[in-house]
Protein backbone atom coordinates (compact mmCIF):
# COMPACT_ATOMS: atom_id res chain seq x y z
CA UNK A 1 0.00 0.00 0.00
CA UNK A 2 1.67 3.39 -0.96
CA UNK A 3 2.50 5.89 1.94
CA UNK A 4 0.16 8.40 2.34
CA UNK A 5 2.23 12.04 2.05
CA UNK A 6 2.49 13.72 5.45
CA UNK A 7 0.69 16.84 6.10
CA UNK A 8 4.62 18.64 5.88
CA UNK A 9 4.89 16.87 2.08
CA UNK A 10 1.15 18.74 1.33
CA UNK A 11 2.46 22.18 2.48
CA UNK A 12 5.74 22.24 0.48
CA UNK A 13 3.77 20.79 -2.64
CA UNK A 14 1.11 23.95 -1.81
CA UNK A 15 0.79 26.50 -4.99
CA UNK A 16 2.07 29.65 -3.60
CA UNK A 17 1.01 31.81 -6.30
CA UNK A 18 -1.92 33.40 -4.38
CA UNK A 19 0.48 34.37 -1.25
CA UNK A 20 2.95 35.74 -3.94
CA UNK A 21 -0.28 38.61 -5.24
CA UNK A 22 -1.11 38.85 -1.79
CA UNK A 23 2.35 40.11 -1.01
CA UNK A 24 2.97 42.32 -4.12
CA UNK A 25 -0.51 43.69 -3.45
CA UNK A 26 0.58 44.58 0.28
CA UNK A 27 3.56 46.02 -0.99
CA UNK A 28 1.65 48.29 -3.50
CA UNK A 29 -0.60 49.35 -1.26
CA UNK A 30 2.36 50.01 1.23
CA UNK A 31 4.06 51.77 -1.22
CA UNK A 32 1.07 54.04 -2.11
CA UNK A 33 0.33 55.30 1.05
CA UNK A 34 3.02 55.25 3.34
CA UNK A 35 6.30 55.65 0.34
CA UNK A 36 8.64 53.64 -1.41
CA UNK A 37 10.83 53.34 1.92
CA UNK A 38 8.42 52.02 4.14
CA UNK A 39 7.38 49.57 1.45
CA UNK A 40 10.76 48.29 1.11
CA UNK A 41 11.31 47.91 4.76
CA UNK A 42 7.87 45.77 4.45
CA UNK A 43 9.61 43.44 1.30
CA UNK A 44 12.52 43.00 4.00
CA UNK A 45 10.39 41.81 7.10
CA UNK A 46 8.19 39.59 4.61
CA UNK A 47 11.73 37.99 3.29
CA UNK A 48 13.06 37.85 7.05
CA UNK A 49 9.34 36.12 8.06
CA UNK A 50 9.77 33.43 4.93
CA UNK A 51 13.35 32.69 6.04
CA UNK A 52 12.69 32.06 9.66
CA UNK A 53 9.59 29.90 8.63
CA UNK A 54 10.32 28.54 5.74
CA UNK A 55 14.17 27.58 6.66
CA UNK A 56 12.93 24.86 9.60
CA UNK A 57 9.95 23.87 7.59
CA UNK A 58 12.87 23.07 4.45
CA UNK A 59 15.10 21.09 6.83
CA UNK A 60 11.84 19.05 8.35
CA UNK A 61 11.00 17.95 5.00
CA UNK A 62 14.63 16.91 3.67
CA UNK A 63 14.31 14.89 6.85
CA UNK A 64 11.06 13.09 6.04
CA UNK A 65 11.99 12.50 2.74
CA UNK A 66 15.48 10.98 3.39
CA UNK A 67 13.34 9.24 6.09
CA UNK A 68 10.85 7.68 4.05
CA UNK A 69 13.87 6.66 1.15
CA UNK A 70 15.73 4.81 3.69
CA UNK A 71 13.09 2.93 4.84
CA UNK A 72 11.73 1.85 1.36
CA UNK A 73 15.39 0.53 0.81
CA UNK A 74 15.09 -1.16 4.21
CA UNK A 75 11.93 -3.00 2.61
CA UNK A 76 14.09 -3.78 -0.19
CA UNK A 77 17.30 -5.00 1.16
CA UNK A 78 15.99 -5.80 5.15
CA UNK A 79 18.73 -4.63 7.36
CA UNK A 80 18.90 -2.49 10.24
CA UNK A 81 18.05 1.46 10.23
CA UNK A 82 19.86 3.71 13.27
CA UNK A 83 20.09 7.52 13.59
CA UNK A 84 22.64 8.78 15.20
CA UNK A 85 22.98 11.41 17.40
CA UNK A 86 26.61 12.12 17.42
CA UNK A 87 27.14 12.02 13.46
CA UNK A 88 30.74 11.37 13.05
CA UNK A 89 29.91 8.40 10.88
CA UNK A 90 26.83 9.51 9.27
CA UNK A 91 23.35 10.86 10.59
CA UNK A 92 21.59 7.81 9.61
CA UNK A 93 22.88 4.61 8.63
CA UNK A 94 21.09 1.49 7.11
CA UNK A 95 23.06 -1.94 7.63
CA UNK A 96 22.49 -5.17 5.47
CA UNK A 97 23.22 -7.98 4.65
CA UNK A 98 24.50 -8.53 0.47
CA UNK A 99 25.84 -11.87 -0.49
CA UNK A 100 28.20 -12.79 1.64
CA UNK A 101 29.36 -9.39 3.23
CA UNK A 102 27.57 -6.62 4.89
CA UNK A 103 26.60 -3.28 3.70
CA UNK A 104 26.43 -0.13 5.14
CA UNK A 105 24.68 2.94 3.88
CA UNK A 106 25.09 5.83 5.54
CA UNK A 107 23.84 9.54 4.94
CA UNK A 108 26.01 12.94 5.92
CA UNK A 109 25.20 16.46 5.75
CA UNK A 110 27.12 19.55 6.36
CA UNK A 111 26.95 23.11 6.40
CA UNK A 112 29.87 25.22 4.89
CA UNK A 113 30.01 28.72 3.78
CA UNK A 114 26.43 29.05 3.89
CA UNK A 115 25.57 26.03 1.41
CA UNK A 116 24.18 22.66 2.93
CA UNK A 117 26.46 19.98 1.14
CA UNK A 118 25.78 16.34 1.56
CA UNK A 119 26.95 13.00 0.49
CA UNK A 120 26.13 9.51 0.44
CA UNK A 121 28.43 6.26 1.14
CA UNK A 122 28.02 2.57 0.58
CA UNK A 123 30.82 0.66 2.34
CA UNK A 124 30.60 -3.12 1.78
CA UNK A 125 33.30 -6.07 3.15
CA UNK A 126 35.66 -6.65 0.66
CA UNK A 127 37.85 -9.86 0.72
CA UNK A 128 41.08 -8.70 0.21
CA UNK A 129 42.69 -6.24 2.84
CA UNK A 130 45.97 -5.65 1.07
CA UNK A 131 44.33 -4.11 -1.85
CA UNK A 132 44.29 -0.32 -2.34
CA UNK A 133 42.48 1.14 -4.94
CA UNK A 134 40.81 4.51 -5.62
CA UNK A 135 38.96 5.70 -8.78
CA UNK A 136 38.09 9.32 -8.30
CA UNK A 137 36.40 12.08 -11.20
CA UNK A 138 38.72 13.47 -13.80
CA UNK A 139 38.86 16.77 -13.05
CA UNK A 140 41.39 20.01 -12.38
CA UNK A 141 42.57 18.82 -9.32
CA UNK A 142 43.93 15.07 -10.77
CA UNK A 143 45.03 16.95 -13.93
CA UNK A 144 47.21 18.68 -11.77
CA UNK A 145 48.45 15.87 -9.08
CA UNK A 146 49.05 13.69 -13.09
CA UNK A 147 51.11 16.86 -13.81
CA UNK A 148 53.11 16.73 -10.36
CA UNK A 149 53.69 12.49 -11.01
CA UNK A 150 50.95 11.34 -9.51
CA UNK A 151 49.97 8.19 -10.34
CA UNK A 152 47.03 7.43 -13.06
CA UNK A 153 46.29 3.72 -14.14
CA UNK A 154 45.67 3.95 -17.36
CA UNK A 155 42.90 1.42 -18.66
CA UNK A 156 43.69 1.33 -22.76
CA UNK A 157 39.48 2.81 -23.19
CA UNK A 158 39.13 6.37 -23.98
CA UNK A 159 35.82 7.03 -22.76
CA UNK A 160 36.94 5.65 -18.64
CA UNK A 161 40.56 6.99 -19.26
CA UNK A 162 39.64 10.38 -19.58
CA UNK A 163 36.41 10.07 -17.04
CA UNK A 164 37.99 8.49 -13.94
CA UNK A 165 41.81 8.81 -12.38
CA UNK A 166 42.53 5.01 -11.06
CA UNK A 167 45.15 4.66 -8.44
CA UNK A 168 46.19 1.86 -6.33
CA UNK A 169 49.22 -0.29 -5.10
CA UNK A 170 48.91 -3.10 -7.88
CA UNK A 171 48.46 -1.95 -11.09
CA UNK A 172 48.00 -5.74 -12.45
CA UNK A 173 45.66 -6.98 -10.19
CA UNK A 174 44.13 -3.52 -11.07
CA UNK A 175 43.71 -3.77 -14.38
CA UNK A 176 42.78 -7.48 -14.52
CA UNK A 177 39.77 -5.93 -11.46
CA UNK A 178 38.63 -3.14 -13.60
CA UNK A 179 37.31 -5.18 -16.76
CA UNK A 180 35.21 -4.02 -19.52
CA UNK A 181 31.72 -5.28 -17.91
CA UNK A 182 33.25 -2.96 -14.29
CA UNK A 183 33.96 -0.08 -16.33
CA UNK A 184 30.37 -0.58 -17.68
CA UNK A 185 28.87 -0.88 -14.59
CA UNK A 186 30.86 2.51 -13.46
CA UNK A 187 30.12 4.62 -16.48
CA UNK A 188 26.13 3.67 -15.33
CA UNK A 189 26.37 5.42 -12.44
CA UNK A 190 24.16 8.31 -12.21
CA UNK A 191 25.77 11.51 -11.79
CA UNK A 192 26.98 13.56 -8.95
CA UNK A 193 28.90 16.25 -7.83
CA UNK A 194 31.25 14.06 -6.17
CA UNK A 195 32.45 10.94 -7.07
CA UNK A 196 34.26 8.26 -5.62
CA UNK A 197 35.08 4.74 -5.26
CA UNK A 198 37.70 3.23 -2.97
CA UNK A 199 38.76 -0.19 -1.65
CA UNK A 200 41.36 -0.24 1.60
CA UNK A 201 41.80 -2.28 4.21
CA UNK A 202 39.19 -4.78 3.61
CA UNK A 203 36.84 -1.96 2.89
CA UNK A 204 34.82 -1.04 -0.57
CA UNK A 205 33.30 2.26 -0.78
CA UNK A 206 31.27 4.03 -3.11
CA UNK A 207 30.66 7.59 -2.13
CA UNK A 208 28.29 10.55 -4.17
CA UNK A 209 28.09 14.50 -2.96
CA UNK A 210 25.37 16.88 -3.98
CA UNK A 211 24.45 20.21 -3.17
CA UNK A 212 21.19 20.04 -1.64
CA UNK A 213 19.28 18.79 1.12
CA UNK A 214 17.50 15.31 -0.22
CA UNK A 215 18.77 13.12 -3.18
CA UNK A 216 17.33 9.87 -4.64
CA UNK A 217 19.15 7.40 -3.13
CA UNK A 218 17.37 3.85 -4.47
CA UNK A 219 19.56 4.37 -8.07
CA UNK A 220 22.75 4.98 -5.98
CA UNK A 221 22.66 2.39 -3.98
CA UNK A 222 21.36 -0.39 -6.98
CA UNK A 223 24.23 1.36 -9.32
CA UNK A 224 26.69 0.67 -6.66
CA UNK A 225 26.27 -2.78 -5.95
CA UNK A 226 25.99 -3.41 -9.42
CA UNK A 227 29.66 -2.36 -9.41
CA UNK A 228 30.37 -4.08 -6.50
CA UNK A 229 29.28 -7.27 -7.90
CA UNK A 230 31.01 -6.52 -11.45
CA UNK A 231 34.48 -6.19 -9.11
CA UNK A 232 33.92 -8.83 -6.97
CA UNK A 233 33.08 -11.72 -9.80
CA UNK A 234 36.26 -10.13 -11.54
CA UNK A 235 38.12 -10.89 -8.14
CA UNK A 236 37.62 -14.33 -8.16
CA UNK A 237 39.64 -16.96 -9.02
Amino acid sequence: MPRKPPLLQKLMNTDVSLFLMAAVLVLCVTGSFFGVWVALKTLGYIFAGLFVIGMPLLLMHADQTETGQLEDLQHTYGGELRRHLIPVRGSRSLTFEHGDAVARLSTHHRRSEGDYRSWVELRVDWPDRRLRLDITAENIIARAGQFFGMQDISLGRAGFDDRYAVRGNNEDVIRELLSRPVQRAILAMPDQKIFGIRIHRGTWRSRAGYYSLTTDLQPFVEASLQVYDAMRTEDRP
